[in-house]
This record gives structure tokens, C-alpha cells and sequence, in this order.
């Protein structure tokens, strides 16, 4: 059984008030830990958009090839919203790591400023 952990959350944007505006970017930023006593492999992050608004687009998601025991990465999605996105409009992100070729996952929520398992 895989032991996974993904934290340190931070989110950061252009002007640094962490609220993504008309034509912003930004980024979200997190470390994947394997706490388990095996290699992992095959490691897929993805940020998706959980309201589906189609107003933001998130950078494709890159493979983890192997991670080693003990071993952590920092894995950064950028993200950009459109210039369509009006001034009080908000959405919700959330993270899920497919892991290997086995339907197992793990996802965090990231929401008004605050990691929420």
C-alpha cells in the first residue's frame, strides 16, 4: 500500500494578493512526500478547476518517474485566468495524484486560502 503525503501547500499570483484577476498568472506549488518503505513510481499531480468554469487554464501535469523512500518533490502547476473572469468571481482548485497504473489516489482541496484534506 502506497504512504503518500502532499503538503506545504502555497499558492501564489502575479501581484501578490492571492486572488487570480482578469489575465493574472499564478501558481500552486506543493511537496509530494513518500513515507512508505518502497519506491513509488509512475507518479502523476494534476490540478483541475473543481467548478469547471472553463476560465482558467492550469499547465499538463508532468510524471514523476520514481520517488525513493523518504524522498520529497516540489511540484508547481501554473495557472491562468482569463480575460473573462470578473472581479468577485471565484472557483476552487483541487489536486489529485494518480499513482501508477492502479486506480489509487490521493487528492487535497485548495479553497479560499486554506489547505483542506
Amino acid at each position: 500500500m502506497p504512504n503518500i503525503e502532499v503538503g506545504n501547500l502555497i499558492f501564489t499570483d502575479n501581484n501578490g494578493n492571492n486572488i487570480l484577476s482578469r489575465g493574472e498568472v499564478g501558481q500552486i506549488a506543493f511537496e509530494i512526500h513518500n513515507r512508505g518503505t518502497q519506491p513509488m513510481s509512475n507518479l502523476y499531480p494534476t490540478i483541475t478547476e473543481a467548478t469547471n468554469s472553463n476560465r482558467f487554464t492550469i499547465s499538463p501535469t508532468t510524471r514523476i518517474d520514481v520517488l525513493m523512500p523518504g524522498e520529497t518533490v516540489r511540484y508547481t502547476a501554473t495557472i491562468v485566468a482569463d480575460r473573462k473572469v470578473k472581479t468577485g468571481e471565484y472557483t476552487d482548485f483541487a489536486s489529485c495524484m494518480n499513482i501508477g497504473v492502479l486506480p489509487e489516489r490521493t487528492c487535497m482541496n485548495y479553497r479560499d486560502g486554506a489547505y483542506n484534506e
